[in-house]
């Protein structure tokens, strides 16, 4: 009996030293993961004169070189920081924007991109959700950020649990590595499948309403209500930044367009959410028809690198416009710039 219960202590002992071993390779393996990587740029963005947020859309969708070249954003200044990220939302948006402030930058500009009503929706996560670029959540700023979402009481549970442990909170290194092994062994002898930067393009589809009538009646109950509390946190601290503020809704293809934007019920929504904004002192952009090529985007949502330059030299043209201080160069010899640009 005595010699059962040592060997049961011994196994258990050596468990916990394989555990702790495991959580010591996956904290190492990841210490240059994507949102930390994103960190860092954000703790060096002292110079920066623009600062851009978002997702994936303004991630290849916002060319920060030929945005700085056409408002002549150049040294002392460093110009553009991006730090829009793939597959987040304004949660996450908003602690990055803290991180930079916290480590004394001080853009002039900040702009935020946007698609359908991600500045209005509610947002509803859980454990098995706060993955890849989501696991920024477990350890930057993780009581401040949970006010700003909501998660179930079990999973409130399980989040303070794994935000500890670098093998929990930084599953997906390893879960990323499966999932593409998965899918090329799955791919054997099937159809090839289009893909991206960010992946499989019909995974996309799925970021869209399900349907028409779907989405027209998200839009009517969103068009009385106030930001999701992250949005609206977002816009409160950039502002007393002393930054100028930009809303950009992003370009869209001619399907998502006609389905989805080519309404009263939106044009509503539209009203509402510029008000929204210019009720803090910020300006709203309406860019959705400034791509109207669908052979400029990707897939259904994302722009291709073509249309990410058009797009960004029109966006450059609309802020030298409403902030003509900002960059280097006269709005007259930029706007014939722009005209003779191809």
């Amino acid at each position: 009996m005595q010699i059962g219960i040592r060997h049961f202590f011994l196994t258990l002992f050596g468990l916990l030293l394989c555990l702790v071993a495991a959580d010591f390779v996956v904290a190492y393996l990841t210490r240059n993961s994507i949102p930390r990587r994103y960190m860092a740029v954000a703790e060096n963005s002292q110079q920066a004169t623009v600062a851009v947020f978002g997702n994936s859309l303004l991630v290849v969708g916002f060319d920060a070189p030929e945005f700085d070249s056409a408002l002549r954003l150049r040294e002392p200044r460093r110009g553009t920081v991006n730090l829009a990220m793939g597959s987040t939302n304004p949660v996450e948006h908003l602690l990055y924007l803290r991180y930079a402030l916290a480590h004394g930058a001080r853009p002039k500009l900040i702009i935020y991109g946007f698609l359908d009503l991600q500045l209005s929706q509610q947002i509803l996560l859980s454990n098995k959700e706060i993955i890849g670029n989501h696991d920024v959540l477990y350890y930057l700023e993780p009581e401040y950020a949970r006010q700003f979402y909501h998660l179930s009481a079990r999973d409130s549970v399980e989040f303070e649990f794994m935000r500890r442990f670098s093998m929990l909170a930084d599953r997906s290194a390893v879960w990323v590595k499966v999932e593409r092994l998965r899918r090329q062994l799955g791919g054997q002898g099937m159809p090839h499948e289009e893909t991206n930067r960010f992946g499989r393009t019909l995974d996309f589809n799925l970021l869209e309403a399900d349907s028409a009538t779907a989405f027209a009646e998200q839009v009517e109950n969103a068009a009385h209500a106030p930001f999701t509390p992250a949005v609206s946190e977002l816009l409160r601290q950039a502002s007393q930044s002393g930054a100028k503020v930009v809303f950009v809704e992003m370009p869209m293809p001619s399907r998502h367009r006609v389905l989805f934007y080519d309404t009263d019920a939106w044009r509503k929504y539209q009203l509402h959410a510029s008000s929204l904004v210019a009720g803090q002192g910020a300006t709203y952009i309406d860019a959705s028809l400034w791509v109207m090529s669908d052979s400029l985007f990707s897939d259904r949502i994302h722009l291709n690198p073509d249309g990410a330059t058009i797009f960004t030299r029109k966006l450059a043209e609309a802020i030298h416009e409403k902030f003509p201080d900002l960059g280097g160069e006269s709005r007259a010899s930029l706007s014939g710039r722009q005209r003779t640009s191809p």
